[in-house]
């Protein structure tokens, strides 16, 4: 839910900083750049760790940095906070993508494997479009507000996979 309120909170951020036009358009997707570039290399540098029954931690952690790089840093710092809070956003995505895939990897039967990601992945995207349907609602009454909603959603998203995901299921087996 999260990346649907950034999605468009983001570019009304810009549009309010620099105005509607090409500039902002071409500011808007230098920050989107930004971001995947930093979730690249958070992907990379994670994916050089021990990751093994870590998952869970790795993805509780990385959405709650998340939660911080969004509100209140993208919040409150203009155009240079919210680069510098989509930038840890991006890169914190890294830590939970391999965490989680190497959860569903490790945890999924493999004649199962295909199914589940993509049963998975319907429901992680499902949040996107809420996300955006109420960050449309929220910004015309307050950018802030939006930001921190996502923030919540983060947060809230981190505590569930650190409370819902077994720590070690595979020991019973």
């Amino acid at each position: 839910m999260s990346w649907g309120v950034l999605v468009v909170a983001v570019p009304v951020t810009v549009m309010h900083e620099l105005g509607a036009g090409s500039i902002g358009d071409s500011v808007t997707g230098g920050l989107w750049a930004i971001a995947g570039l930093a979730g690249a290399l958070g992907a990379l540098c994670t994916g050089q760790l021990r990751t093994m029954h870590r998952e869970r931690q790795l993805i509780a952690i990385g959405t709650l940095a998340t939660a911080a790089a969004i509100y209140p840093l993208s919040a409150a710092l203009g155009l240079v906070g919210l680069t510098l809070g989509l930038a840890l956003v991006g890169f914190f995505a890294g830590p939970i993508d391999v965490g989680l895939l190497s959860l569903r990897q490790r945890r999924t039967e493999a004649s199962w494997f295909g199914r589940a990601l993509a049963v998975s992945w319907s429901l992680n995207m499902s949040g996107l479009p809420l996300g955006s349907a109420l960050a449309g609602l929220l910004v015309t009454r307050s950018l802030s507000a939006a930001f921190a909603v996502a923030a919540i959603a983060a947060a809230l998203s981190g505590a569930a996979a650190y409370a819902l995901v077994p720590a070690h299921p595979d020991k019973a087996a």
